[in-house]
């Protein structure tokens, strides 16, 4: 781990103990509030990757990851945030309007999007529609539908950020991530940049950042469940007997800790990694999430699936990480093409 890596889990560890672990669990209930966007924002964190002349902290990718994962072992839904303002959002602001990026790097302004329309080169499910100088529309399923600027595609190359014109239909609590809440949102505005053929100039650029960042909340999320089923199994007695104490028990926690730790060292070290290994790490990542929280729910029995133990979040957050953060299908055949160095997989 880099110097600048562990000096930035150390700021966030406090962070979070200060203003995210005695609070998850409103978080899950209630969404995340401007008081804790606002937390993010003074500290740097809503603008990380963003240049400092733009509000933003500027810091380096391997610190960034390393960011998300801590926040992720806390929330992930203020992981998933994060993520998404530095990633898309950062970038589509670059093109469309810089002066609006301090205000989001400082809370000030909320910004949100379809995450699967840019995770991945395919079609988009869901698009906005331009005439006359307007764009108008309703898009379902939207995270943080009570946003300031939204980010939606107009066609297949194209995509809009929209200033204002937008309005909440309805916000319902999701089965993942409920921290950011969930709803649609009805369009009708001229105040928007459009950008053409942004897959060609920052697919890349956005994936290059998601890839990686998936893989941190992956891994936090695994970290956040395995210390609670840690915890508990060190507690919760049976037969006179502590949980841990029975070798299939301790076993598999074990070893589920040493697969965390080799993933972890990957994640270390991204940067030394080509898109390859990137993607490697982020289906692998990603599973590992969903097995290792199903273990820790099984250990924590019934008690499981009850929010005040604060472990089920990580089961729901595991599964839902595969469907609004990335395109695993997409992914896939993104990695066949690398391995085998041309077209494959398609049929």
């Amino acid at each position: 781990m880099s110097e600048s890596s562990d000096l930035i889990r150390g700021a966030v560890e406090e962070f979070c103990q200060k203003n995210i672990s005695n609070r998850a669990l409103e978080i899950e209930r209630n969404g995340i509030d401007d008081g804790i966007l606002q937390a993010l924002g003074t500290q740097g964190f809503l603008g990380a990757l963003f240049d400092p002349q733009d509000g933003g902290s500027g810091i380096d990718r391997s610190s960034f990851f390393a960011m998300l994962e801590v926040f992720a072992s806390y929330s992930p839904s203020v992981a998933a945030k994060l993520l998404i303002t530095n990633s898309i959002a950062g970038q589509f602001l670059l093109s469309a309007s810089r002066e609006k990026i301090q205000d989001v790097a400082q809370g000030n302004l909320k910004v949100t999007c379809l995450t699967g329309s840019f995770a991945s080169a395919r079609p988009p499910a869901q698009r906005l529609s331009e005439s006359s100088g307007r764009i108008k529309g309703v898009l379902k399923n939207v995270p943080s539908p009570g946003s300031d600027i939204l980010i939606a595609p107009v066609s297949e190359e194209s995509a809009a950020v929209i200033f204002s014109g937008l309005r909440m239909v309805e916000e319902r609590k999701p089965l993942s991530f409920r921290g950011l809440r969930n709803g649609d949102v009805s369009v009708d505005s001229d105040d928007f940049h459009i950008i053409e053929g942004w897959k060609k100039k920052t697919l890349d650029k956005i994936l290059s950042t998601m890839d990686p960042g998936v893989s941190a909340i992956a891994l936090g999320i695994s970290r956040g469940a395995l210390r609670k089923v840690s915890e508990y199994v060190t507690v919760r007695k049976t037969f006179d007997h502590s949980l841990k104490d029975y070798s299939p028990v301790s076993r598999k926690i074990s070893e589920l800790l040493a697969d965390m730790d080799i993933m972890e060292f990957y994640l270390d070290n991204m940067e030394s990694m080509d898109d390859e290994k990137a993607l490697k790490l982020k289906l692998r990542s990603t599973e590992f999430a969903r097995t290792s929280t199903k273990a820790a729910i099984q250990y924590h029995g019934g008690y499981g699936y009850f929010e005040d133990f604060g472990v089920e979040k990580f089961y729901r957050d595991s599964y839902g990480l595969s469907i609004m953060m990335m395109d695993r299908e997409y992914d896939n055949l993104r990695l066949s093409e690398k391995i085998f160095g041309s077209r494959s997989g398609f049929l």
